[in-house]
């Protein structure tokens, strides 16, 4: 699954300690989710993921 997260009115606000912390943050909940992250990539002002997600998990929650 490719998700894509943008902050509002696409704000570069996705710099520094924030840029850092987010990947082991996306890392963390995918593992939590029993999902696996196969690339990730932090720009200033978006955040692209693509996930694979096992057929038995609830991604609505």
């Amino acid at each position: 699954m490719h998700v894509v997260f943008v902050p509002k009115r696409r704000r570069k606000t996705i710099l520094g300690q924030a840029r850092r912390q987010l990947g082991a943050i996306f890392q963390a909940l995918a593992r939590q989710k029993e999902c696996q992250m196969i690339e990730g990539h932090l720009m200033p002002d978006h955040v692209h993921m693509c996930i694979a997600i096992p057929p038995s998990t609830r991604w609505h929650r």
